[in-house]
């Protein structure tokens, strides 16, 4: 074997070392410290009402603004009873009406969804807020459009709650 081929693996080698003890992470071994972090889980929210398998009725309207650069959606959600519903699950569209058939039209082949984890509470509306990224805006031709323009569904919700009696 060459000895310069030889003396470039060897510094290699010996470089490769250092960096692994340099950088290598102190591992603590007591018995009463947990290797792994528990992920956190979400924990219920308490709502002061009688839970309900009834499906709810909501009420979406969505309103479209500029803050400085960010093209933004705000939904006020409602539920048409005036129950309580624990997080629900957005689903917004881009498109228009078609002035024929009147119906929806949408070319957006990945919806904006979000998830709203905060409470549609007794009566009360819940207000959220995303911001369309750029790869949704690239869906749109960049455009924001009106609240003509997106069709809103809620597809998904949690806990539903009627007031007590």
């Amino acid at each position: 074997m060459n000895k310069p081929l030889l003396i470039v693996l060897l510094v290699i080698l010996a470089g490769l070392l250092v960096y692994m003890f340099a950088f290598r992470q102190e591992v603590d071994t007591r018995p009463d410290l947990p290797l792994e972090q528990p992920s956190p889980t979400p924990v219920p929210v308490a709502i002061d009402g009688v839970e309900t398998e009834e499906p709810p009725e909501f009420n979406v309207e969505v309103a479209t603004k500029e803050v400085g650069a960010r093209k933004v959606l705000e939904f006020v959600i409602t539920e048409a009873h005036g129950w309580a519903v624990d997080k629900v699950y957005v689903r917004a569209r881009y498109g228009k009406i078609d002035p024929d058939t009147g119906e929806f039209e949408s070319d957006m082949q990945y919806p904006v969804e979000m998830l709203c984890r905060d409470i549609i509470d007794f009566g009360k509306p819940l207000v959220a807020e995303t911001t369309l990224t750029s790869f949704e805006l690239t869906q749109t031709n960049g455009e924001l459009g009106g609240p003509e323009n997106w069709e809103v569904t809620i597809y998904q919700w949690g806990r539903v709650h009627k007031p007590k009696d």
